[in-house]
């Protein structure tokens, strides 16, 4: 009876089992998840009614990207024809065009 008791380990051990393949694709995956998720994201805001607090959170998530998209014009044509996919013909409860991408320094 050679049985193997394996000790439990918690997210911390799972993570640090990973190898540097693994934390490399991860370092090249999240910022392409990120700019990926700003149509969604768009899509949710633009369609359903939300609250204040919800188009600051918009703003505030993604105020990185508009920096980019206002110093790169590659990355501004990329989101801006990304984002236009996901914004619907009308009637829109606010025109995304006029969401001010500012700092959060308010």
């Amino acid at each position: 009876m050679d049985e193997r008791t394996t000790k439990r380990r918690g997210p911390i051990g799972w993570l640090s089992g990973r190898s540097r393949r693994f934390w490399g694709i991860a370092a090249a995956a999240l910022p392409v998840l990120y700019i990926a998720s700003c149509g969604p994201a768009l899509w949710v805001i633009t369609r359903v009614p939300q609250p204040d607090w919800a188009l600051d959170a918009y703003r505030f998530v993604y105020a990185p990207l508009g920096w980019g998209c206002e110093h790169s014009p590659a990355l501004n044509g990329v989101v801006t024809w990304y984002s236009e996919r996901f914004v619907p013909p009308a009637p829109l409860i606010f025109d995304p065009i006029e969401i001010p991408m500012q700092s959060i320094e308010n």
